[in-house]
């Protein structure tokens, strides 16, 4: 402000209060708690510039700087209170600070432009300037801006009408002179912004009312939004513009223009009629063929005649990068190469592939399991082989331990010694129906005391006629081999039940 006074505000607060800056009354505008944060007395002369720290680690400081040529450093822990003292180079009555700028790399480097022709490097580790450029022409620096990739380059604006311009500056090698001029605006520049996404694009603002947008690998302005009245935006521009939409048409000069540092491609205006607008380069005529990073591929390969293998994309990207560091920049050419070839990956894929398409999967068991590593995948190759072959039934019980031979076998005499089977399907006792009657109690009618059912032999009624007295011996034998059979497969009708297995002992 013109004061010299830095105020701070929560927007989330103002637009809860809905009366914006202002603090505006009305019934309940009491509750809404004062979006004003802070208040800080930051200099004794009007505040000409202000940024804050992008870097991660430093995002609660901010630097500000005056027309008494003076920059401030602030923390938001204690914003009352400056975090150190006033940078000045040179004398108060030198000229006043246009522009700050943190260093896109290095998070305790400031960069202030001067209206003196000055540009002020500062370590804030030392609280001293790093190193100084000055402009050939002494023309008024306007407006600084760090390159997002390289933190040892950087450009600056002049809004001088007689020549305005852009100089790229490369502080590895010379600070006097700079490395290109790029001459375009009719007018002076007020405002340049870096892309912060692909930085081989930059965009200005001048005061022939001109919004460029510029290659810095061509050298030259590659668009151009021009001023248009206030009835050209209704909502929505043209398809063919340079955006679909506007926060408000204007026809006033801009002198503010930033880059979106979240939403790639999109970048906002502010013109001196109060108004903001907002672009994007999605339905840019642009004239360059170069698309921008972001819709480039990063990476690609392509197979080709004879193994080869042709691949692009960028050297060392495994390499982990900082919170805030650039990343890797992408190779411009293309790699030739032979694709590397696991002969026996291969041999086992033709293989595989073969056996699949003839269906023997036998096959492919039975090689699993030669090279199994260990015994118990060995087992497991071998269990699922069985699954694949004529007799599986059979041959899983023989895997598993059961001779169906011996099951059949003891099954046929354990029905032979019983008598074999009744009419009805139930095993005819030994001796007859007298001896039955002798030993095992009075019958009870149509030969029940005689003849015992396939399930009480098995010994599904056993706790019933254990109690019955003497024939429980002959019960208990006829369970052991009713479990045989049941476990071999061989009985199917052992859930019946009863109690009479002793009555038939």
């Amino acid at each position: 402000m013109t004061d010299g006074v830095v105020n701070l505000w929560d927007a989330s607060r103002v637009l809860a209060s809905g009366s914006g800056a202002g603090g505006a009354g009305g019934e309940g505008a009491a509750e809404v708690e004062s979006p004003l944060v802070a208040r800080i007395e930051a200099h004794k002369a009007p505040v000409t510039a202000l940024e804050f720290n992008p870097h991660p680690g430093a995002r609660h400081m901010f630097a500000s700087g005056s027309a008494n040529h003076d920059v401030g450093i602030f923390s938001l822990e204690r914003p009352t209170a400056a975090r150190m003292p006033p940078l000045q180079w040179g004398t108060p009555d030198d000229s006043e600070i246009t522009a700050v700028a943190w260093n896109t790399e290095v998070k305790h480097i400031l960069g202030t432009a001067a209206a003196s022709g000055t540009v002020a490097v500062w370590d804030l580790r030392t609280c001293k300037p790093w190193t100084q450029l000055r402009d050939p022409a002494r023309q008024r620096f306007s407006d600084i801006a760090w390159n997002p990739d390289d933190g040892l380059f950087l450009v600056t604006a002049s809004d001088d009408d007689a020549r305005p311009c852009l100089r790229l500056w490369d502080l590895r090698a010379n600070t006097q002179t700079p490395l290109a001029e790029l001459v375009q605006h009719g007018a002076g520049i007020l405002s340049i912004s870096w892309c912060p996404h692909d930085s081989s694009l930059l965009v200005t603002s001048g005061k022939d009312n001109k919004t460029l947008l510029w290659d810095i690998t061509q050298g030259r302005a590659v668009h151009a939004i021009e001023a248009e009245p206030q009835s050209a935006h209704a909502g929505f521009t043209a398809a063919n513009d340079f955006y679909g939409g506007t926060l408000g048409g204007s026809g006033s000069r801009r002198y503010e223009v930033k880059w979106s540092p979240h939403v790639r491609g999109v970048l906002a205006t502010c013109s001196f009629d109060r108004k903001v607008q907002v672009f994007g380069l999605s339905g840019a005529a642009a004239g360059t063929a170069r698309p921008p990073r972001w819709l480039r591929r990063p990476v690609g390969a392509a197979h080709g005649f004879g193994g080869t293998l042709a691949t692009f994309g960028f050297p060392g990207a495994s390499k982990p990068v900082k919170p805030g560091q650039a990343g890797p920049r992408p190779t411009t050419g293309v790699t030739v190469s032979r694709a590397p070839v696991d002969e026996a990956l291969l041999t086992r894929a033709r293989n595989f592939a073969a056996a699949v398409d003839g269906g023997d999967f036998r096959a492919i068991c039975e090689d699993k399991a030669r090279s199994a590593a260990t015994a118990r995948s060995r087992r497991e190759w071998t269990f699922l082989r069985i699954l694949f072959e004529a007799e599986a039934r059979s041959q899983l019980l023989t895997h598993l331990g059961y001779d169906v031979e011996a099951v059949a076998a003891d099954a046929k005499s354990f029905v032979a010694r019983r008598g074999g089977l009744g009419p009805t399907g139930d095993y005819e006792a030994e001796g007859g129906d007298d001896g039955a009657a002798a030993e095992g109690g009075p019958a009870s009618g149509e030969g029940d005391a005689a003849a015992v059912s396939a399930a009480d032999a098995f010994g599904a009624g056993g706790d019933d006629g254990a109690d019955e007295g003497e024939g429980g011996g002959k019960g208990d034998e006829a369970a052991e081999g009713a479990a045989d059979v049941v476990a071999n497969g061989g009985g199917g009708g052992a859930g019946g039940g009863g109690g009479g297995g002793n009555e038939g002992g």
